[in-house]
């Protein structure tokens, strides 16, 4: 090879090196831009997720306030701000303790297990939330720890925890976010923007309450006022009409109270209505209503009367609490109050006329001397329920046959029904409800009895006859009045009835009072004795009342006795010896006499083990059933079939 080819060899081997080098440097210059490029665009979405994010937290923040200003309920606004916390954090686990003026109230949470849950919800309810704000103080001290105790049970720790504080300082609650092996902690960032708007949340619901509380109670006593009042009756009636339950207005009006406000002066009458009004509240159970309707007058719901006496008695202990001197400004202060008293749906239906009713009761308490409570009666609502009123009424009713038979099912010790009794009722479009010892006296003394009480016998016939082709052979009684017994034709009209509706006589029992019997022994035996020839058993209703003994009655054709309902209702657990060895007297008479005994007006398991030791044999009253409508009865009869 000559010299100058290899010259030209080692000129191409030196730019094919030259151009190798030059190649590497491009290949490590692109390397680095591709490097740099991947490092901006890890940049660029974790920037976007960012702005996301920010977007999301911005959204999610302004659903919370609109849910805010709307004034929704506060667990809904905490699961709202609980799902923005989870928009930005995965799985997170937080709590927010809420507290109010008497402390803890409630507690919401996210990620927690119920048991840590519980134990927070038990320590937080533990403590004096007056001294928590003492960092340092034991009541902090003491929550801080039982906290972090119970956290690390459940495999959690306490992250971070911040007290949430209103505008003026006051403590509304703690914000806590916790961790474990699993998920994180929120950043602190997101923590201080959420305790921000739980700050918020809390002290604008905190306000609303206070706002809501003041335009619901008076003032000065703190009771509810007129307008809550108004709601929770409609409630309460609501409720016991759902649940086939009586309930209780009464009506208290102070007796003479102006004169305390011009001899003393308002501050001292105000101070004298504020300690009325605790002396009202603890006279009631906490589940009834006292509120304030205005100058000396207040109201008082009883939503569970126990018994039909219930209502009176807590009159009475309403007008002997009243009686108590009130010590002001060196004064013994002695107040009375007249009470009104009116029941669903005994005197009414529904609120405004429940409310009339119990306010004409106690404008009647304070006509009969004041110092006394008066229930309801529509003979007596001057002004609104005239007997005038109450008559042309009745008689509209009689002549459209405007009245509806209830039946109260009797039963054996045991719970058996064995029969039923028919119940009148009626229910005037002009009047309202209007209970049978209120215009039965005036259909005696008018004549009207005679025409309502065929009614009653041909209704109660046709329903037995009904019971009866449907498998139901139930007695039912009805009971009649002394001016439709001693009728020439009663005894014809009663044989009538059975054989148009094809009743077997069996199934019709008469009850008759104890002192219409009584009164007229001779023409009353000689219409029973009748009567038991149709094969309609006789029943005296009532005894007890009329003052007379079994011996007087032991002539006369009847079979079955039935104990005032008086004498049952004074037998109570506590103080019931006498009124256990008057029914004990009535029954062992009655057994000699080979009378059957039925006690009305039970109410109470003890009253029943009392009359089943006795060897009573039948009972009816609200502890079984109360009076059903004539549907109502069948669909029990089918139910026990």
């Amino acid at each position: 090879m000559s010299a100058t080819t290899q010259q030209e060899v080692i000129d191409n081997l030196r730019a094919q090196v030259l151009a190798l080098a030059r190649a590497n440097a491009n290949a490590a210059e692109l390397m680095a831009e591709l490097h740099e490029a991947r490092e901006l665009e890890a940049l660029l979405i974790e920037r976007n997720r960012e702005l996301l994010l920010a977007q999301a937290l911005e959204v999610d923040r302004n659903h919370v306030l609109e849910m805010v200003v709307r004034n929704e309920p506060l667990h809904a606004v905490m699961a709202a701000l609980f799902h923005l916390v989870a928009n930005q954090v995965e799985r997170p686990a937080m709590a927010v303790t809420v507290v109010g003026s008497n402390g803890f109230e409630t507690l919401f949470d996210v990620g927690l297990p119920k048991e840590l849950v519980g134990s927070i919800e038990q320590f937080c309810r533990s403590i004096d939330w007056r001294a928590f704000s003492d960092p340092g103080g034991e009541a902090c001290q003491a929550l801080s720890r039982n906290i972090t105790e119970a956290t690390h049970r459940h495999g959690f720790s306490i992250e971070w925890c911040r007290k949430i504080k209103g505008s003026s300082g006051r403590l509304l609650g703690t914000l806590t976010a916790f961790g474990d092996a699993t998920r994180l902690a929120p950043t602190p960032e997101l923590l201080n923007k959420t305790i921000v708007l739980v700050g918020f949340i809390l002290e604008h619901f905190q306000l609303y309450q206070e706002l809501a509380h003041q335009a619901q109670h008076d003032a000065l006593t703190g009771l509810p006022n007129r307008h809550l009042f108004e709601d929770r009756l409609r409630r309460a009636i609501e409720a016991a009409q759902a649940d086939d339950r009586r309930l209780a207005l009464l009506w208290v009006d102070l007796d003479q109270f102006k004169l305390v406000n011009d001899t003393l002066g308002h501050r001292t009458g105000d101070e004298l209505l504020h300690q009325i009004a605790s002396r009202l509240r603890a006279a009631v159970e906490p589940g009834d209503t006292v509120a304030r309707m205005g100058g000396d007058e207040f109201a008082v719901i009883l939503t569970q009367p126990y018994s039909v006496q219930h209502p009176e008695q807590i009159a009475q202990k309403i007008l002997d609490t009243l009686q108590q001197p009130v010590r002001l400004n060196d004064h013994d202060l002695l107040v009375t109050g007249s009470i009104g008293i009116a029941c669903f749906p005994d005197h009414a239906d529904e609120p405004t006329t429940l409310v009339r009713a119990s306010d004409i009761a106690m404008y009647n308490a304070k006509a009969s001397g004041k110092n006394t409570y008066k229930t309801f009666t529509v003979v007596h609502a001057a002004g609104l329920h005239t007997r005038l009123l109450v008559e042309r009424c009745l008689r509209e009713a009689t002549r459209d046959r405007a009245f509806q038979l209830h039946y109260q099912p009797q039963c054996l010790p045991n719970g058996q029904l064995i029969g039923m009794e028919a119940l009148l009722r009626w229910t005037s479009p002009d009047i309202g409800l209007i209970p049978p010892q209120e215009f039965i006296p005036i259909a005696e003394s008018t004549g009207l009895i005679i025409p309502i009480g065929d009614w009653v016998i041909e209704e109660a016939c046709r329903q037995a006859a009904e019971w009866n082709r449907n498998g139901h052979p139930i007695r039912v009684a009805v009971n009649v009045s002394p001016k439709q017994l001693l009728r020439p034709d009663f005894c014809d009209k009663v044989c009538a009835t059975l054989d148009r509706h094809s009743l077997p006589p069996n199934l019709l029992d008469v009850e008759l009072t104890e002192s219409s019997i009584i009164t007229h022994p001779a023409e009353c035996s000689a219409q029973l004795e009748r009567l038991r020839e149709l094969g309609v058993t006789i029943s005296v209703d009532d005894f007890g009342t009329g003052y007379s003994s079994l011996s007087r009655l032991q002539g006369l054709p009847i079979d079955t006795i039935k104990i005032d309902r008086q004498f049952i209702n004074a037998i109570q657990p506590d103080d019931s010896d006498k009124a256990v060895a008057l029914v004990q007297a009535i029954v062992r008479m009655a057994e000699s006499l080979q009378l059957k005994v039925v006690a009305e007006g039970v109410e109470t398991e003890h009253q029943l083990g009392i009359l089943r030791n006795l060897g009573c044999d039948t009972s009816q009253g609200y502890f079984f059933y109360k009076p059903l409508s004539a549907a109502d009865a069948s669909a029990l009869l089918t139910r026990l079939r």
